[in-house]
């Protein structure tokens, strides 16, 4: 496995992103990007980070103890009392209630998006019956 760490400019993180994996495939170094490094998966904890609050903050929102009501639930959970949100759907709400700069919902959809092009790529390459079938009876 090769990691490969770009800093670019660009018009939008979405073409700076776009541009670095066209690079990458042009580069003739038989390497291709599987996702870019930004989990969309987040604890409590990480989002009290990426928010500049703490845990706690974010603990009291998921209760309801404040804020308005109406976080979102768990995509998951890595074992009992671990859950694990989608960031793209907490920054949404974050946004929603003015809470966090609507840029870096932004952020997250586009790196959301295109690891969601990436991960279904390498699937239609890896299995391209499984894959068409999902795409067509998903689609």
């Amino acid at each position: 496995m090769l990691y490969l760490e770009f800093s670019r400019r660009a018009d939008s993180l979405k073409d700076a992103i776009l541009s670095a994996i066209q690079d990458v495939r042009k580069a003739n170094i038989d390497a291709d990007v599987i996702r870019v490094d930004e989990c969309n998966l987040v604890t409590m904890a990480e989002i009290g980070r990426r928010m500049g609050r703490s845990r706690q903050l974010v603990h009291q929102y998921i209760t309801g103890q404040r804020g308005p009501g109406g976080f979102p639930a768990p995509a998951c959970n890595l074992s009992h009392g671990k859950p694990l949100w989608q960031w793209c759907a907490v920054s949404y709400w974050l946004v929603q209630n003015d809470l966090l700069r609507v840029e870096t919902w932004e952020q997250a959809r586009v790196v959301e998006a295109i690891n969601t092009e990436l991960e279904m790529a390498h699937q239609r390459e890896f299995d391209p019956a499984l894959a068409k079938e999902v795409s067509e009876r998903c689609g």
